[in-house]
């Protein structure tokens, strides 16, 4: 019997080919969607999720926030240790993490070096992790004087590719100083040295872990002075069992501490199995932000829920169609029960072919999902958890679709035969859950179109200023390996004079370079605006207006609005620039006149927003040629000519025509450049641009199993209709009259959908864009573009199918219906 029926379902697939391409292609999308978008999020959640005591234990981080509405998550002090020990007693152990930035390289006669970060645990870190308790003995000190080391199993992988045994290799020599220094600029301490490592264990292998755990030391020589040159680090709490692990983070949020006039640091205790969601060991500004993933995620469920909708459109039209055929086999003996099993095979066999061909979706779309996700899933890893969803959905949807079948089977044998619908409303289940898919194709279309606008709003002049083509290369250090210039003094002035000499630099002045993309305010002067508007330095609770040294030509280089009066001359030291956000606290505050401070304002310029999330500051811009301007806070701007910078070889061109200018004061100067557009790309539009790259694709996937289900509707409608069209034909309809019947009946379906979906989109859009300073708006031109768009694609989809239905001969079809 399964035999017979499994070729009455392969016959009854070859007879309706296009319906069945269209039922398989649609699922299949959808799973492959739903698939990446449910491995992606496994994926996020599963980091340290293996350690025993991993629900107990919780990193404390601050969390700051700056004057500027931005912010973000960053490690704690070590002095704070003692505090916690001494005020929590449900704390079990705390462990401070010390991740040194320097680098321990081991080499083996000629073969090539192996290079690890070296971090420094405690013995509370071993307990904390079951980590082998043998390590408290075999990293201790030797009286050879080298430091012991554990490494990782990844590591240690390297070292034996090359045939060497990693145990008790030691390493180069690493030279290390540090000094201590008084808040007036004393040196009391400075001291120098070098030390070598040894590797004495290799750790446990540790998969999807943001733990630092490449090398790994304990402190066990307070004297070590090496040891004690870090002020920060990473702290790790383990709370005792049966402890109230909400009451215990509550109890550390209300820690406040004041470090300073800029920052207002809070503690904040994250689960370990969290860390990776906000504080990524992957700190790429490629990065797809969490929150982001999340939201993707919604959109693959409802792909897949698109898919499966259209899916049992097709098959409950296929039944429809089917209906005298169904009918002659239960006046030749058939029962309800072999019935139910025929069409289930037929659903479940469309359903294996689809996932067959979700599967090389998949495949192909994998390398695009890696370098979006910057998942590290083995192959095996990722069929298992495919073959898993597979499984889960294939029992889900076998579960729906025994409601229609029950439904339809229950039709009389009458019915069957003569095509009798039992309800006044025809195709009501293929309507509804049309309606549904338009409903999700709409939200989907809303929000794509939504994240295109604001990502283009963004990157376009709406932040205050335009970056493009503007770098600003800074000293940061010195090649070790290069000749230095002894007592180097940086003319700046020279130095801007001579970088504008290259063929490429179109201007090149000096700046003190705080209020661009990526960078904080350094504060260097403030003016605490009082109800007069004089300066007050000593009631904090007054608000800034933040002092920044600018080069006069810097307003024209980066198109900064001017709304009133002037910028300053080169000559004028008593003439300040103030933006709006400082005018108008200067209208709070009655503020009166064109004196701030002592200085002249002569004009205002429009606020700039260093980040789409901050607030604009306060600012009053002064001359650069200050006498208060120290050089030592200045860096350069360079202004690159237009198509300058076109291709990566002639950014690397440029690059080196600095670094050749440069090289001329000091040889051994290493140039670091910040590029301002690619630093607000990556560091704000990357993970958005993610996000609406691939709402974009499962938007296009909606659409088009939207299309498949309206197309499907249209053909079984006018296969219902013939007769009716024939008739109105004969009675005199014209063309346009039949197409407007049936047109009509796919319009309403249409408002209805835009009825439900653009609330919904609208609210949930709204929400998103709350997070953004300077956000697109959602006005009536976007929502009546979505609908004319979703309106020419009904017309477009069924446009051929009804013409074709009006345009046979009424004759033929009344007398083939008789």
């Amino acid at each position: 019997m399964f035999l017979h029926n499994l070729t009455v379902a392969l016959r009854n697939l070859r007879k309706y080919k296009t319906q069945s391409y269209v039922s398989i292609l649609g699922l299949a999308a959808g799973f492959a969607c739903f698939s990446l978008t449910a491995m992606w999020i496994r994926y996020e959640n599963s980091f340290d999720r293996f350690h025993p005591k991993g629900d107990r234990i919780f990193q404390i981080v601050n969390e700051w926030k700056d004057g500027k509405g931005g912010g973000g998550i960053e490690p704690i002090m070590i002095g704070q240790v003692a505090y916690l020990k001494a005020n929590f007693p449900e704390v079990e152990e705390v462990s401070m993490v010390i991740e040194k930035k320097g680098f321990a390289p081991f080499k083996h006669q000629n073969n090539p070096s192996v290079v690890t970060s070296v971090t420094m645990v405690d013995s509370a870190f071993i307990k904390m992790f079951d980590l082998p308790h043998e390590l408290m003995t075999q990293l201790q000190r030797s009286p050879s004087g080298e430091y012991p080391i554990a490494i990782s199993k990844s590591l240690s992988n390297k070292i034996t590719k090359y045939g060497i045994n990693p145990i008790g290799l030691i390493s180069e020599p690493f030279s290390y100083s540090s000094s201590t220094t008084l808040k007036n600029g004393t040196t009391i301490q400075d001291i120098s040295g070098s030390f070598k490592f040894e590797i004495r264990a290799i750790l446990p292998e540790w998969d999807r872990t943001d733990l630092l755990m490449n090398g790994l030391m304990i402190k066990n020589d307070p004297d070590d002075h090496w040891i004690n040159e870090s002020g920060i680090g990473h702290m790790y709490v383990l709370l005792k069992e049966g402890a109230d692990a909400e009451a215990f983070r509550k109890k550390i949020e209300e820690i406040k501490k004041e470090n300073s006039i800029n920052f207002k640091p809070s503690l904040k205790a994250l689960r370990l199995y969290e860390k990776h969601k906000l504080i990524p060991s992957d700190k790429s500004k490629m990065r797809t932000k969490y929150e982001h993933i999340r939201i993707f995620s919604f959109a693959g469920m409802m792909v897949i829920i698109c898919a499966l909708f259209n899916y049992l459109i097709l098959f409950i039209t296929r039944l429809k169609m089917r209906g005298r055929e169904l009918g002659l086999r239960k006046v030749n003996g058939a029962t309800n029960g072999s019935l139910m099993r025929m069409l289930i095979i037929e659903f479940g066999l469309v359903l294996l072919f689809a996932l067959f061909l979700g599967e090389c979706m998949l495949e192909i779309s994998l390398p695009f999902f890696f370098m979006v996700s910057h998942a590290q899933m083995l192959q095996s890893e990722i069929y298992k958890e495919t073959l898993l969803f597979a499984g889960i959905l294939y029992g889900i949807t076998l579960l729906l679709c025994t409601f229609p079948i029950y439904y339809f089977k229950r039709k009389t044998l009458y019915g069957h035969l003569n095509n009798i619908t039992q309800s006044g409303i025809r195709n009501t289940f293929q309507k509804v859950m049309l309606t549904s898919q338009l409903v999700m194709s709409t939200i989907m279309i809303f929000a794509t179109t939504v994240f295109f606008l604001q990502v283009s709003y963004l990157q376009s002049r709406n932040m205050g200023y335009y970056l493009h083509n503007i770098i600003s290369p800074n000293i940061v250090g010195t090649y070790s390996d290069k000749p230095t210039t002894k007592n180097v003094e940086w003319d700046l002035n020279q130095l801007s004079t001579d970088l504008e000499k290259l063929p490429y630099v179109d201007k090149a002045i000096m700046l003190y370079g705080s209020s661009f993309p990526g960078h904080f305010y350094s504060i260097y002067d403030v003016t605490k605006v009082s109800s007069e508007g004089e300066s007050d330095k000593k009631d904090e609770t007054q608000p800034n207006i933040y002092h920044d040294f600018a080069d006069s030509r810097l307003f024209e280089i980066v198109s900064m609005k001017l709304l009133e009066g002037r910028i300053y001359r080169p000559d004028e030291t008593q003439a300040v620039v103030i933006n709006e956000s400082a005018k108008n606290l200067l209208k709070q505050y009655n503020k009166k006149g064109n004196l701030l401070d002592g200085y002249q304002i002569v004009g205002v310029v429009a606020d700039c927003y260093d980040s789409p999330f901050s607030t604009p500051v306060p600012i009053m811009y002064r001359n650069i040629n200050h006498k208060d301007c120290k050089s030592n806070q200045l860096s350069i701007l360079l202004k690159i000519k237009d198509g300058a910078m076109n291709t990566k070889h002639k950014k690397n061109d440029i690059r080196n025509g600095i670094e050749e200018v440069y090289s001329k004061i000091d040889p051994s100067a290493f140039v670091q450049y910040s590029d301002f557009e690619e630093d607000f790309e990556k560091g704000y539009l990357t993970s958005v641009k993610n996000l609406r790259n691939l709402f974009l694709i499962v938007s296009i996937i909606c659409l088009l199993i939207s299309i498949f289900g309206i197309y499907s509707l249209a053909s079984l409608t006018c296969e219902q209709r013939r007769k009716e069209i024939a008739i109105r034909k004969i009675n005199g309809a014209t063309m346009s009259v039949i197409l407007k019947l049936f047109f009509k009946e796919f319009f309403l379906q249409l408002g209805i959908a835009l009825v439900i979906a653009f609330p919904i989109g609208y609210y949930a859009m709204k929400l998103w864009l709350e997070q953004y300073t300077r956000r697109v708006p959602m006005g009536i031109p976007l929502f009546l573009g979505v609908a004319l768009s979703l309106a020419l694609v009904i017309v477009a989809s069924i446009f051929l199918r009804v013409w074709r239905a009006a345009s046979s001969n009424p004759a033929e079809v009344v007398k083939e219906n008789n």
